[in-house]
This record gives C-alpha cells, structure tokens and sequence, in this order.
C-alpha cells in the first residue's frame, strides 16, 4: 500500500512538516523534489511516479485535474485536500494525517479524492 505523501506548495506548512516527520509520517515536499514553481498536473504526476498520495490546498485544480485523468483512463495514488477555509489548527491537521497515513496501509486511495476534514471512509 502506499503510505507515503507528498506536499505541494499549496500545502508544505514547515512546521506541519515538521511535526509529521516527529511522528515518523513518510514526506516528500515540493522543494525537496525540486518541483517549486512548476504546474500542478507536474506535481501529481511526480506524486505518482515517487508512489505517493498527493496533499494539497487547491482544491479547484486537483478536482480539474483529477476529472481529467479519469476520463483519460490515467491512474494516481490519491489526493488528500486541505481546505484552505477550513480553520483546523496545526494539531489537528497533524492528527488527521497521522490518522490517514496508518489507514493507508490497510486501504487504498487509489484514483479518489478525499477532504481533510472529513473521514476517510472511503478506503478500500
């Protein structure tokens, strides 16, 4: 299964990083695969040659995005978005992407697109 993420610029909070890899969560972020300022179809395709679930706050153009990859028949490991109008403070993001990342190794996100702030019951 894969368990490791990686963060986009639109989600690479440094001391959110931090607090992950102190609880030994498997990150990648943007500038450490030496994709800053590149298009956000780039970042995906990197999460999924690297074999991880991609993180973000852009929902709009991961959405878009990820419309289009299924219409082309293209598979990914999962996006997980962080609404950027949602006021979850540092520890609870940190809790719900410890949360996630444990639930990735019984489950899957493969092609699904799933919300922070919401459960995650759709793994399979």
């Amino acid at each position: 299964m894969t368990t490791g993420l990686y963060f986009d610029e639109d989600s690479a909070e440094t001391r959110l990083m931090v607090a992950l890899r102190r609880n030994n969560v498997d990150i990648m972020t943007t500038a450490e695969a030496g994709m800053l300022g590149k298009p956000d179809e780039a970042h995906l395709i990197v999460a999924v040659e690297m074999g991880r679930v991609l993180v973000t706050g852009n929902a709009r153009d991961f959405w878009r995005i990820h419309n289009t990859w299924m219409a082309d028949g293209r598979d990914h490991h999962g996006i997980v978005i962080i609404p950027v109008r949602e006021d979850l403070r540092i520890g609870e993001r940190l809790r719900r992407l410890v949360g996630l990342t444990e639930s990735l190794r019984r489950a899957s996100l493969q092609n699904q697109v799933v919300y922070l702030n919401t459960q995650w019951l759709g793994l399979r």
